[in-house]
């Protein structure tokens, strides 16, 4: 994560301090702008963009979303790190039998019928 110079200047040296959350790789989102290294403005986490801005060695390729609150871990705390993935199965199993039921319907009306 990102946390200030002045954090990191304040924190470095001192004892490990251990932190729950996230490991995942940076997912490329395609809807925003590009960065702008310029300007210090970041839309997509991209490691190796931001290490060449920065000037930083030895980077890693991971982005750790922080879940606990500890008053010494200020930054960066993310706002959901637990999917929550809907399971509306139920829903889809009925809505698309029903329309199977409704083509079988429209078929038999349209081609099974007595013909006079």
């Amino acid at each position: 994560g990102w946390v200030s110079d002045a954090w990191h200047d304040e924190h470095e040296g001192t004892e490990a301090i251990f932190v729950t959350g996230l490991l995942r790789e940076p997912v490329d989102n395609s809807f925003a702008p590009p960065n702008d290294p310029v300007k210090g403005r970041w839309y997509n986490i991209a490691p190796d963009e931001i290490a060449a801005a920065k000037d930083l060695d030895n980077i890693s390729h991971y982005v750790l979303y922080v879940e606990n609150n500890d008053p010494r871990v200020p930054y960066p705390i993310a706002a959901a790190t637990k999917p929550d993935f809907p399971n509306s199965h139920l829903q889809y199993a009925l809505f698309w039998f029903f329309m199977a039921g409704t083509l079988v319907t429209v078929y038999a009306l349209r081609f099974l019928r007595k013909q006079k």
